[in-house]
């Protein structure tokens, strides 16, 4: 990304902003399938693993790039009034997506007799590039907001916002407002916070195999948020928020196919916007600002997050979402030491010269950051034989992982990680350096990524990563 920002000063009362800037990014997923001959030892270890025959499976190359320019202005025609309003305009570069599906061929055993009636049944592969030119698909908003100062320790915010896709041909309303009141002046702040949040849906699902913009009238994601926060001043540089809100999330895409799942044979590519999700929960956020060479956070987050089931028939209310974390503990803290070097000249020769080959400096600075959080659910799979898929174009798999009606009814073990970091800064004219040694995962624990399900119906759990040191140079000017 690139921006530039320039900044008008109107006197005393206001000021505009102009700002033009460049985003871009890549994603490419490329999936192989294998079909390998192995060898087991007598309690099912793999003692040999050969890779036959490999090929594409499925790939999803795509890059987004977009142009902007935003212009806002704050004005302050009185002491209790202030005035902010402003527009943006983004627009689509280059935007390709390039998706591949290879050939999939399937048999089915309806009845479970052990004899396969429906084979084979041949998907054929699929395979479409999407691609959008400057100025064929724009994002663009409008906003105005009004802080009005009702008393000295009570002030009211009043907002509303409009958004437009192009692409979509669909808008969006969405007001806003605050009120917050000091229970104690410079020291306690009570605030009530109501929104609305629209979002356009992701590119990727607003294509479809065949490129026949089925899903090109997608409507906006809509979020209404409810906070109640309280913050308070406990000391120098020491701060309090608490915060508890609720969430409720509509017209969220969801695949036909999964809402009809209950017929096994379905194969759909169209979104409807028929998704609902609700979230609520209370945030603790204590926070220690860098006054006496000391800093510190600690987050605590207590929350749920629950989807309401779109299936038809419907199996449940609801089950817990892909975003349900019920707790996660965040605790960060580092000391400043300072005149580090300036000791060490002054100290014996035995430990004078030989620190001189250490990067120490005087001033250094020592941390942690620890992260707690509960198991990321996932539906469980069963694996069965009543579904068969074609291996390596060779011969038939012994069955099909298939996803269980409990979705998200299970959870991986809990994640928490401990890193530490020992940071030595050099200062010099005009510029400085900094020299860093961190390590990542200092404990070793082994936290589960996902599960491989493997076509022999045996599975591995993947870990994410493990000790895992890094050092870095850092040059400013």
């Amino acid at each position: 990304m690139a921006g530039l920002n320039w900044r008008s000063l109107w006197g005393k009362k206001g000021y505009g902003n102009v700002s033009v800037y460049a985003v871009g990014s890549r994603y490419d997923v490329d999936v192989y399938l294998d079909f390998v001959r192995q060898a087991r030892g007598p309690e099912g270890e793999v003692l040999s693993y050969d890779v036959l025959h490999t090929h594409t499976f499925y790939h999803n190359h795509s890059k987004e790039t977009y142009l902007a320019a935003k212009y806002e202005v704050f004005y302050q025609p009185h002491a209790r009034h202030e005035w902010s309003a402003g527009a943006q305009v983004q627009t689509a570069q280059d935007w390709v997506n390039d998706i591949y599906i290879a050939a999939d061929t399937t048999r089915y055993d309806l009845n479970r007799d052990g004899i396969h009636e429906t084979g084979p049944i041949l998907q054929p592969k699929a395979q479409f590039v999407k691609e959008i030119k400057l100025g064929e698909a724009s994002r663009y908003y409008l906003y105005a907001n009004e802080k009005f100062t009702v008393h000295p320790r009570l002030f009211l915010n009043l907002g509303v916002r409009y958004d437009h896709f192009t692409y979509t041909g669909r808008g969006a309303f969405s007001p806003r407002t605050s009120l917050s009141y000091q229970l104690v002046p410079a020291l306690t702040t009570l605030t009530l916070s109501l929104g609305r949040y629209p979002q356009t849906p992701p590119f990727p699902l607003l294509g479809d195999r065949l490129d026949r913009d089925i899903n090109r009238r997608l409507d906006y994601i809509y979020s209404d948020h409810a906070v109640v926060g309280l913050e308070h001043i406990l000391g120098e540089g020491l701060k309090l928020n608490a915060e508890v809100y609720y969430k409720h999330y509509r017209q969220i895409p969801v695949s036909e196919e999964y809402i009809y799942s209950a017929i096994d044979t379905l194969r759909s590519d169209r979104y409807l916007t028929i998704g609902k999700r609700r979230s609520y929960g209370l945030e603790f956020f204590l926070e220690q600002k860098q006054v006496h060479d000391f800093y510190g956070t600690l987050s605590v987050s207590l929350s749920k997050s629950l989807e309401t089931d779109p299936r038809v028939p419907q199996l449940v209310d609801h089950y817990a979402s892909e975003y349900d974390y019920p707790v996660i503990v965040t605790a960060l803290a580092g000391k400043v030491v300072r005149d580090v070097r300036k000791s060490l000249d002054k100290a014996p020769f035995f430990i004078k010269y030989p620190s001189v080959i250490l990067p120490l400096s005087n001033e250094m600075e020592i941390g942690f950051k620890y992260r707690y959080q509960s198991g990321r659910p996932y539906t469980p799979l069963a694996f069965v034989t009543w579904q068969q898929r074609r291996e390596g174009e060779i011969k038939w798999s012994r069955g099909s992982w298939v996803r269980s009606d409990d979705i998200n009814a299970a959870r991986y073990p809990a994640y928490h990680r401990l890193d530490i970091q020992w940071l030595s800064r050099f200062y010099f004219s005009g510029w400085n350096m900094n020299v860093y040694v961190a390590i990542q995962n200092v404990l070793n624990t082994k936290n589960v990524f996902f599960t491989n399900y493997r076509s022999d119906g045996s599975t591995e759990t993947i870990y994410q990563y493990a000790f895992f040191p890094v050092g870095g140079l850092e040059i400013e000017f």
